[in-house]
């Protein structure tokens, strides 16, 4: 309920969320996890283990769940985290990731070309990073889509999750909180996800453009 109460949600879905969690276990690494760890994002990876569906849309950061080791702590120390913090966050992305291997997952991330662009880390960990993407989408429940063309949503991206027993919920990050959007506030995310995908390259063209994008970076000719 506490949860609940800080991130604004309404009485009636306060109530519903409490039945829900009556009949469902909540308990994970979450609840005890690294050191610091900010409360949002025990909440974020609660709902993500209920979750049927994830759609990730990534205009200019590749991805969290996609991340490798390196590249998310490039990623935090451009944040402006201390090494020690830096390091607790990667361990919580890591295990969050495990989600991925767990169970059969319905995941998809709309990535922007932006993303690929985003050189963070050292060449030799974005070229690593890359082709970790590379081969990612090539597996069973997770679809990579790469949007290449310009669009206004560029602006911004967001994380919208598909549950059985209760609608959909957005996640908006930011630069040191977050705020979850539900039901009738997520249903626009639902017809950006639909418009995004008409633009995006199909799978087997994103994993296509993804090799050829990564062998430029190692070359230096990317980005």
């Amino acid at each position: 309920m506490g949860l609940a109460v800080i991130y604004g949600l309404p009485p009636d879905r306060r109530k519903q969320l409490l039945r829900w969690a009556k009949t469902s276990p909540a308990s994970g690494w979450w609840d005890s996890g690294p050191m610091g760890m900010p409360g949002e994002l025990g909440a974020l990876t609660s709902y993500e283990e209920d979750a049927v569906r994830m759609t990730k849309w990534a205009p200019g950061l590749l991805p969290g769940l996609l991340q490798t080791a390196e590249y998310a702590a490039a990623v935090m120390r451009d944040d402006g985290h201390s090494e020690e913090k830096a390091q607790s966050l990667v361990d919580a992305r890591l295990q969050r990731q495990a989600l991925l291997d767990r169970r059969n997952v319905d995941y998809l991330a709309i990535i922007g070309i932006g993303a690929l662009r985003n050189m963070l880390s050292s060449r030799k960990d974005f070229v690593e990073q890359l082709w970790h993407v590379r081969c990612l989408s090539k597996r069973d429940g997770i679809d990579i889509r790469l949007v290449e063309r310009p669009t206004l949503h560029a602006v911004g991206g967001w994380y919208l999750l598909d549950f059985d027993r209760f609608g959909s919920m957005v996640h908006l990050e930011h630069l040191r909180s977050a705020t979850f959007l539900f039901d009738e506030e997520a249903k626009p995310y639902q017809e950006v996800k639909r418009r995004l995908l008409e633009i995006a390259l199909p799978p087997a063209e994103t994993t296509t453009r993804l090799e050829v994008i990564t062998k430029m970076c190692e070359d230096g000719s990317w980005p």
